[in-house]
């Protein structure tokens, strides 16, 4: 596979600052190991599906940054609506049984209040970077009300429980880890595009 092959191979669906970048070290890499452009470098470089993977753990696909960087309502609005369509559900669900549900509602409101810490820490943040957050950050502002709350409010708890505060807290580890994740891949493709991240 030539120098030429193997790069559009492994870095098909990247940002163009990202393939540049790739582009450039790969053949200054090629270069000093005396291979030119058409000798075959897969037995050199491996196989360019193993350095797509690699490069897709440490930046965001083209895709993704494009559709971060449309000028569109942020994510967390999508939250927003979100926690007001549980709401009103909450609340129909309490009409039905007798059973108001305040701490759940309350955590809708701590979800809520969390959307708008985030809204306020984003404010200037770069466009695309503020919509990642506030998307993620709303998301899990509905999965933290599933856990502190009801927790709090129904000690001590049952094995059923028990089980459900633990898969809903290890929901909400796994998606900060993953959303932690997500900004740093965000970080790195930006400051490869020439922006401040």
């Amino acid at each position: 596979m030539t120098p030429e092959q193997w790069l559009h191979d492994a870095t098909r669906g990247l940002p163009r600052a990202v393939v540049t970048r790739v582009q450039t070290e790969t053949l200054a890499h090629l270069q000093e190991a005396g291979l030119g452009e058409g000798d075959d470098i897969t037995a050199l470089l491996g196989p360019p599906a193993t350095t797509r993977k690699a490069l897709g753990r440490l930046y965001v696909s083209a895709a993704e940054l494009d559709v971060l960087g449309r000028d569109r309502v942020d994510g967390w609005l999508l939250s927003l609506v979100m926690l007001g369509v549980l709401a009103v559900g909450l609340l129909f669900q309490g009409a039905w049984t007798g059973d108001p549900h305040l701490p759940t509602l309350g955590g809708v409101a701590a979800g809520l209040g969390l959307l708008a810490l985030t809204a306020a820490w984003t404010h200037h943040w770069r466009p695309e970077q503020r919509r990642q957050m506030r998307a993620n950050m709303g998301l899990y502002g509905i999965v933290l009300f599933q856990i502190v709350l009801p927790a709090l409010s129904n000690l001590p708890l049952g094995l059923l429980e028990s089980v459900s505060l633990c898969l809903w807290g290890g929901l909400f580890l796994t998606g900060l880890i993953a959303a932690q994740h997500s900004a740093q891949k965000l970080r790195r493709t930006l400051a490869l595009e020439g922006a401040r991240a």
